[in-house]
């Protein structure tokens, strides 16, 4: 089953294979024999790829329960901002919708 969600997240974060087994310092595709084999991954290789990829929940990866993306944590801190300016778009666009509409309310009820 880790071995699964290894696989979900380099498909979702578009990761090929090759580069992972580079990072996580495993030779050329020993993770797809593995995968293919269904047999485990060792404790040492699964703290290598936590600490490779600090987004990937721990929690999702080794119980599948939870989100498979941290956000939170030391780590977190630049897509806690990313996230935090992006809520700051869609709070800026939605205010300038409000006020276009109620310009247009406005305008209907000053008409009739």
């Amino acid at each position: 089953m880790v071995l699964e969600r290894i696989k979900e997240y380099l498909d979702y974060k578009k990761i090929k294979v090759a580069a992972f087994e580079k990072a996580a310092g495993m030779s050329n595709s020993s993770f797809r024999k593995t995968l293919l084999s269904g047999k485990g991954i060792g404790s040492d290789k699964l703290e290598k790829i936590l600490s490779i990829y600090p987004d990937l929940s721990a929690e999702w990866l080794l119980r599948g329960e939870g989100q498979m993306e941290r956000i939170s944590g030391s780590t977190g801190a630049g897509n806690n901002f990313a996230l935090i300016k992006d809520q700051q778009r869609t709070i800026t666009r939605l205010l300038d919708r409000i006020d276009e509409l109620e310009g247009k309310k406005n305008s209907v009820q000053n008409a009739g």
